[in-house]
């Protein structure tokens, strides 16, 4: 809904995601992915920790991959 882009909401669930992934969940690693025209995701992704790794194709479509793992999250 656009009326809420800009406000650091995608940035903040992505966060409390992660969190729940390594802390909750207990896992090492995870991935998300787009296409590689969003930016606008491409931009929460980086900004909440994860890291690009390259391109990927899912859906028939291209993707870019991105991962953090535990230890990069821990370490930040």
């Amino acid at each position: 809904m656009p009326e809420f882009w800009g406000r650091g909401l995608a940035t903040e669930l992505a966060r409390e995601s992660i969190r729940a992934g390594f802390e909750d969940l207990g896992m090492d690693d995870l991935v998300c992915f787009t296409l590689p025209t969003n930016r606008a995701s491409q931009r929460v992704m980086e900004r909440a920790g994860f890291r690009y790794v390259g391109d990927t194709v899912w859906a028939d479509l291209p993707h870019v991959l991105y991962r953090l793992s535990a230890s990069e999250w821990r370490r930040r």
